[in-house]
């Protein structure tokens, strides 16, 4: 039975990588990120690698938003009837440039904001599929924030 695996923050920095090797380990992959031209380009990157997993999408979405939430509930619906969801890789951390920027108004609020909720969200969905099937993991990883340092 072939392994499926949710990468959030899938598009950029250490998710594409987690992605990328995944999907060459053999793993279904879908995969979500914020920013569509990179969604489209790693849908490019599934046709075009030689075949790996049973299949690899990227969607655009952004998992702070209930309205995204539900389009993901509905994609994992339809696709766990098939498969069961094995691991759960979450992704987030990437921010604005750094910089005095970041910390300008309610920036750094909206950025971590988005963050954690969206791997609160993740999680909590992706969990109850993993409770019901009893099996799966979840990894938390981030690549930028745990880096930034902070102005005095």
């Amino acid at each position: 039975m072939s392994q499926l695996a949710l990468v959030s923050g899938a598009t950029g920095g250490i998710g594409k990588c987690v992605t990328e090797r995944l999907w060459s380990e053999g793993y279904s992959v879908l995969a979500l990120g914020h920013t569509i031209t990179k969604v489209a380009a790693l849908n490019d990157f599934f046709l075009e690698q030689p075949y790996a997993g049973q299949y690899g999408f990227a969607f655009a979405m952004d998992l702070a938003h209930e309205t995204d939430l539900w389009r993901i509930h509905s994609l994992m619906q339809s696709t766990l009837k098939d498969t069961p969801l094995s691991l759960l890789v979450v992704c987030h951390g990437a921010a604005p440039a750094p910089g005095p920027a970041l910390y300008a108004g309610n920036a750094m609020r909206e950025v971590y904001g988005t963050d954690v909720l969206g791997a609160y969200n993740v999680c909590a969905l992706a969990g109850r599929y993993m409770i019901e099937q009893r099996q799966g993991g979840i990894v938390l990883l981030s690549s930028l924030h745990s880096k930034m340092t902070y102005p005095a």
